[in-house]
């Protein structure tokens, strides 16, 4: 059976029933498979068209109904003291299509689907030979209330920090006492230690249909060698099913900062010092970057050592700093000993630098010398018995360096060289005191005494260099030309 003939029959059946003596309206509240069901914006006014003609019937009037709570309605070209009816009121023609406009205030944020609980029906009647109305053929008008949303300001958040949105429900008329509902997410790969949050996660709108929002980021400078940056996005809904959002986005950086490292290289000092003492800075670049962790890894090379920010010195040195505003920290690398004699090769104190996060290191270097010095005596010969001031002097000049003696005699006392100082000086000078207890014998067998001192330099590790001469001048009485000779040398006189 098809449409046009069940319509005919309830049609049919209907205009029987008033012929039976039922003179009033036929009103149907629940609609029927051939009803009309639409929808339009709520909280909003909107035009909307009732024909005078439908399904073939002539329409004298629409009976309308309003249906649910919680709402306010205006309808425009109805009867007069129609307005404010909600159930049974109706609505003329006159033999053309009605242009009506529905306003409806307080109505709540449904998103894309339209309220199931509160519309407006329009039921078409007819008025001959008597008054008709078709519950069949009305045509409902379901509200939808979906806004779209902006944020302000609609920039991207890239920096740590607690920054304002206002998000503002755009509408024909304001939404106030809405709520909107906020929330954060991170993208895949972004690490735990960067946090998107926004607060708080429900807010009503005010008389301007806005609400303010602060959306807190930190972690959002990400150190790493490799791996995609921070982000992520706060995401800001009317309703729950609702596509219509506002979205701010979060978008960090991933920063891999190479170092600067001066000084980046020393020599020790080619005299009057074995050590080296420097502060270093080590300052992040491309990009600068404050708060980063530096850490520091300093060795040296025996006999060097090296002590790091006033440690105690040593083979190994570590420590770590946080860069300053300007991506700057200094460590103080003090390296001594760094100065040799043979057979021990050259000394050196290497540092390495590196942010804490990255593979990549940064050197300081510090070249130590090997040497093989001479030794100059501040007199070659000794003449007189009894003690005699000796200064011996390094070249190259340096300092902590020991300079042993070792005296020889033959046919006299022994002489011998007591040091003064432990070690050489700054200018690379050690004092002894050379005694001599005497020079000239009287020896009848013809024996030429003799005495002499050497004094050789001696390293950290054993290591022995140069050496200086130091001769006495000494004599035998009997083998000199002396006349006459002493009794002792066998002179009968």
């Amino acid at each position: 059976m098809d449409s046009w003939f069940c319509k005919f029959v309830v049609i049919a059946g209907a205009i029987l029933a008033v012929a039976g003596g039922d003179t009033g309206l036929v009103v149907a509240h629940d609609l029927q498979p051939e009803a009309t069901e639409m929808s339009i914006d709520g909280d909003a006014t909107v035009a909307i068209s009732l024909p005078f003609s439908t399904n073939g019937l002539g329409v004298s009037h629409y009976q309308f109904n309003v249906v649910g709570d919680g709402y306010t309605w205006t309808l425009t070209n109805v009867g007069s003291g129609q307005a404010s009816a909600r159930t049974g009121a109706t609505i003329p023609l006159g033999g053309q299509n009605l242009a009506l406009t529905v306003t409806t205030a307080g109505l709540p944020v449904t998103g894309p689907t339209a309220t199931t609980t509160q519309y407006i029906d329009f039921i078409p009647c007819t008025q001959s030979p008597n008054v008709q109305c078709f519950a069949t053929l009305a045509k409902r008008y379901r509200f939808i209330v979906d806004p779209t949303l902006t944020a302000t300001p609609n920039s991207t958040i890239t920096v740590n920090g607690s920054s304002t949105r206002q998000i503002e429900l755009v509408w024909s008329t304001a939404l106030n006492g809405q709520s909107i509902a906020a929330s954060c997410e991170k993208d895949a790969g972004t690490p735990a230690i960067t946090t998107i949050a926004v607060s708080p996660a429900t807010r009503v709108t005010d008389a301007n249909a806005r609400a303010d929002f602060a959306i807190t980021t930190s972690g959002l400078r990400l150190i790493a060698d490799s791996g995609n940056p921070p982000s992520g996005r706060c995401t800001f809904r009317a309703h729950a099913s609702s596509a219509r959002t506002a979205v701010v986005p979060v978008q960090g950086q991933r920063i891999a900062p190479s170092l600067n490292v001066s000084p980046s290289s020393v020599n020790v000092p080619n005299s009057g010092s074995t050590e080296v003492d420097r502060v270093v800075v080590v300052g992040t670049r491309s990009p600068a970057e404050g708060g980063v962790t530096i850490d520091a890894s300093c060795t040296a090379e025996s006999p060097a050592t090296v002590s790091l920010d006033g440690s105690a010195a040593g083979s190994a040195q570590n420590g770590s700093k946080v860069a300053n505003a300007s991506g700057e920290v200094q460590f103080r690398v003090l390296s001594q000993n760094l100065v040799t004699v043979p057979p021990t090769g050259s000394p050196h104190v290497r540092c390495r630098f590196k942010v804490r996060e990255l593979a990549e290191t940064y050197e300081y270097y510090v070249s130590g010398r090997q040497i093989a010095p001479s030794v100059a005596l501040s007199m070659q010969q000794i003449t007189q018995t009894g003690t005699t001031t000796l200064t011996a002097t390094l070249s190259p000049a340096y300092p902590g360096f020991d300079i042993l003696p070792s005296c020889t005699t033959q046919g006299l006392a022994p002489v011998s060289a007591v040091e003064t100082s432990s070690t050489t000086n700054a200018s690379g000078q050690q004092a002894f005191n050379v005694m001599a207890p005497e020079l000239v014998v009287t020896n009848p067998n013809g024996v030429q005494p003799s005495a002499s001192c050497t004094f050789r330099v001696v390293g950290a590790n054993g290591g022995v260099g140069g050496a200086g001469f130091l001769s006495f001048r000494s004599g035998n009485t009997c083998v000199m030309t002396l006349s006459p000779l002493p009794p002792a040398c066998g002179n009968p006189n």
